[in-house]
């Protein structure tokens, strides 16, 4: 579907050039990636070395800053490695856009192959430590906006932080700014937890997220695990049970990634979709604007004022806003352009375009993931099934946030009315009229009230919606629906 229908929309109308680059092959058949960020030190390539249970080709450790490269560890039955500029050109694997972050960045890129287990389903994207100061600054490529693209393309960020060195630099500061529309995917490492007592660990736990909070831009809480991650003995073991079990929690997540990333990609191809077409509207919009005389004027003023320009957009077409790309970013590209390039909208393609969107792109869905659409549906069809042991798309670690939250609302487990949920949607940055759509979604009795599990899933569609996943108004797919509510 993406590469019959998209991919030509794409490259008709300038894409790939203004907003992303197009997907490959390779961006569909990947596996899952875990982004490993932190300062140097901290314990990231051992971290990748004890998950994987092994060395891998190029593997580095040592107190001072030893990886210095972007390295992505794969599963490969002969071990090897392969240099940047060869992995660009690749079409079987997902980094062809490596070229678009420069050669300089292409020097300190590769991926390193080794069989290990665990990377039959993941991928490790080990990074280099942040620096401080000016070190961070005299790299050959620019160290936020390369951590940003991996960030949007991976399935889990870990931040990892060694108990020792909780100073939070401008430049780290800077990076997690990089990670901004992420913040969903992000997981706290506090690593090197056993050179603590559990009074310093208490300590250093409430600095850290003290510290965090104030940079990374979400209301929930972010998970942090709580150990030391390498084959070493414990050096103080009176928390030893606790750290084995956090262990075990997150390898746990990490197994789970596999089958939560398909939906990923479906939510990202979604969004991608939506860009599209508000970018060909936007195209004719700014065709029509230009004058026969004095066009590079207009044209300046156009990508200067482009935010305007997508506002009055939305309300001639009654497309979300968010359904709109990054304003300066694009602004920036639109203005390097040829405007003569821009082709004019035609009743095709506009209903190509409704065609992908609902049609095409739910169909992939069923056809991508099947179980998703029907297995789970036969077991609801049954009515002596169990159906608590019906799987929820909502992640379990969301649903717990949400219980929690609940429970300060509504002590007794009533339901509450909009009145009393009103302000506790409208913290996750969806808009009114999404809030509005949502409320209406998951009303499900039509009281005008939501109980506990309608009340998780309508922060769950609310937090989607704000990051631009904004559901269609019809029924809800049968995996959103809580497992209570299936049989009724």
């Amino acid at each position: 579907m993406y590469f019959e229908k998209m991919l030509p929309l794409e490259q008709k109308y300038l894409y790939d050039e203004l907003i992303t680059p197009s997907l490959r092959r390779g961006d569909f058949d990947a596996k899952p990636m875990v982004l490993l960020l932190g300062q140097f030190s901290t314990g990231k390539t051992s971290f990748v070395r004890y998950l994987t249970k092994k060395n891998y080709p190029g593997i580095r450790i040592g107190p001072e800053p030893t990886t210095d490269k972007f390295i992505a560890i794969m599963y490969g039955e002969d071990e090897r490695i392969i240099p940047g500029n060869a992995l660009s050109l690749d079409l079987d694997k997902p980094f062809t856009f490596a070229s678009n972050l420069g050669n300089g960045f292409l020097t300190k890129f590769e991926a390193s192959f080794t069989p290990s287990e665990i990377l039959k389903t993941l991928t490790f994207i080990d990074t280099p430590g942040i620096l401080s100061g000016e070190k961070q600054r005299l790299r050959e490529y620019d160290f936020p906006e390369c951590a940003k693209w991996f960030a949007n393309n991976s399935d889990m960020i870990i931040l990892i932080f060694d108990g020792f060195k909780l100073d939070i630099s401008d430049e780290v500061k800077e990076v997690i700014k990089a990670l901004h529309g992420n913040s969903h995917k992000i997981k706290l490492v506090l690593n090197k937890a056993d050179q603590l007592t559990s009074q310093q660990l208490l300590k250093v736990y409430g600095s850290l997220m003290w510290s965090l909070g104030k940079i990374i831009d979400t209301p929930e809480n972010i998970r942090v695990y709580i150990g030391s991650f390498w084959e070493q003995p414990y050096k103080n073991s009176e928390n030893e049970k606790f750290f084995i079990s956090e262990e075990r929690e997150l390898i746990e997540d990490l197994h789970n990634l596999p089958k939560n990333s398909i939906l990923r990609k479906i939510s990202e191809l979604v969004k991608r979709a939506k860009f599209l077409k508000s970018h060909i509207f936007t195209l004719e919009f700014l065709r029509n604007q230009i004058p026969t005389f004095g066009r590079e004027k207009k044209q300046q003023q156009l990508c200067e004022n482009i935010r305007d320009v997508f506002e009055e957009i939305s309300k001639i077409r009654k497309f979300p806003i968010t359904d709109f790309p990054s304003p300066s970013c694009y602004g920036k590209s639109l203005w390097e352009k040829d405007w003569n390039r821009m082709p004019p909208l035609n009743e095709r393609v506009v209903q190509l375009l409704d065609e992908i969107l609902t049609r095409d792109l739910p169909n992939f869905m069923s056809m991508v993931s099947p179980e998703l659409m029907d297995v789970n549906l036969n077991e609801i069809d049954n009515p002596f099934d169990e159906t608590d042991n019906l799987e929820w798309t909502i992640p379990q670690e969301f649903r717990d946030q949400m219980r929690r939250i609940w429970n300060d609302l509504s002590p007794n487990g009533e339901p509450l009315g909009g009145g009393q949920l009103k302000n506790k949607m409208m913290e996750t940055g969806a808009t009114r009229d999404q809030l509005k759509l949502i409320w209406k979604l998951v009303d499900l009795d039509k009281t005008g009230k939501l109980d506990e599990d309608l009340f998780i899933l309508a922060m769950y569609l609310s937090k989607e919606a704000a990051m631009g996943n904004v559901p269609n108004d019809g029924p809800l797919p049968a995996l959103l629906i809580p497992p209570s509510r299936r049989l009724q």
